[in-house]
């Protein structure tokens, strides 16, 4: 038994998509569990500028 514990973190562009991941990464083992959160909100720098997006979706 493993003692160590990953956490993974990713984006994708609909929540029909985060479910196809999540069903895919539990199916064949690579996660014990998946959480879908919708409602995203991001703020970065790019270009010179702050920006902010919303990712609504998952």
């Amino acid at each position: 038994m493993h003692d160590t514990l990953l956490i993974g973190w990713t984006t994708v562009d609909s929540e029909a998509a985060a479910q196809r991941l999540g069903n895919g990464l539990v199916a064949t083992g690579l996660a014990a569990c998946v959480q879908i959160d919708a409602g995203v909100e991001s703020v970065y720098r790019w270009e010179g500028a702050v920006q902010s997006t919303s990712a609504n979706g998952a």
